[in-house]
């Protein structure tokens, strides 16, 4: 715990099966209200003894300008465990706990009233588990594309929770052409394929971009599966705000990817860009939702970004660079 890892991978998976049974039942008893504070007393635990969890936290949170306490910390820390605990409730269906808005929820109508697949191309910031199971609920299959290996006792809790819960993972672990061909029947199918694209394994293709004022390593793979299966791209996110508020946010990010021949390693990175700026964002906007708790920047020096508008408003610049 003295130093933080430098590969979100080699970050074992918290808790036990053990653990997340009592917090189970602990919420079947007391209820949503009341299970959350012990969930800060959980965060303050993990504050007090998890040096990677509170460094990684202190770090990102200087990068946008805030102030790096504890009190700050907690509550970052505080809102992660907030959202785990919905995924049990999002996976019974129990939306009725919630109010969730959505934004830009017509593009993804549209695009299966046409029978069309897409890509959602989203990041492990505030809950996609929402996300997954509203789909469900509206008929909109959406495909999981990721490196489940640290997530296999939350996934088979969820499975225990609701057998009938739908949940269609495309394993990263199988190699890049078994996702691709999974991937590209989802697409033919006119199912949605989601990706998180803020992180990679070592296995793959990875560009530097500049983000919240440091420099990254993002994968390049969603723009690469999106450019062979020619199928349009969403960026997506879901804000939590508490004590049980769920902002779905859903923007066109390209009709099509296009990496000519040629200026091809050019026009990933401008992509990825893209990316990078769309949630630097979302990061501003709502600071304790980013859930990377691992060393994420290079050490470079930290000049922040301040840019919390509201996404359904933006200037012309960011409408212009989303069209592209």
């Amino acid at each position: 715990m003295s130093s933080p890892p430098t590969r979100w991978h080699h970050v074992p998976e918290v808790g036990t099966l053990w653990a997340i049974r009592v917090l189970i039942l602990w919420l079947r008893v007391w209820g949503r209200g009341v299970t959350r504070y012990l969930l800060a007393a959980i965060a303050f635990y993990y504050l007090l003894f998890s040096t990677n969890a509170r460094r990684s936290s202190q770090a990102y949170l200087r990068r946008l300008g805030l102030p790096a306490s504890h009190r700050s910390t907690f509550q970052h820390l505080w809102c992660f465990a907030s959202t785990v605990m919905d995924r049990l409730y999002f996976a019974q269906d129990r939306f009725d706990l919630f109010t969730i808005e959505r934004h830009g929820h017509e593009h993804l109508e549209s695009l299966i009233e046409r029978g069309r697949g897409g890509i959602l191309l989203g990041a492990h910031f505030g809950s996609f588990e929402v996300m997954r199971s509203q789909s469900v609920v509206e008929r909109f299959p959406i495909n999981i594309v990721g490196d489940f290996t640290n997530a296999e006792r939350i996934n088979a809790v969820l499975r225990q929770v609701n057998p009938r819960l739908d949940m269609r993972l495309i394993s990263t672990g199988a190699g890049h052409a078994s996702v691709a061909l999974h991937a590209r029947d989802a697409i033919a199918r006119g199912e949605l394929v989601a990706i998180l694209g803020d992180r990679g394994n070592e296995q793959s293709n990875t560009v530097e971009v500049d983000f919240l004022g440091g420099k990254v390593a993002l994968p390049t793979g969603p723009y690469v599966l999106a450019s062979v299966l020619k199928c349009p791209i969403y960026f997506v996110v879901a804000l939590y705000e508490a004590p049980n508020r769920y902002s779905l946010y859903c923007e066109p990010f390209a009709e099509s990817i296009d990496l000519p021949r040629g200026r091809r390693e050019q026009a990933v990175v401008e992509y990825v860009q893209r990316y990078a700026d769309r949630l630097a964002h979302y990061c501003n906007l709502a600071p304790y939702n980013w859930f990377n708790f691992f060393d994420f920047w290079s050490e470079l020096p930290l000049t922040g970004t301040q840019d919390a508008r509201d996404p359904r408003k933006e200037d012309d610049g960011s409408q212009a660079s989303l069209s592209r």
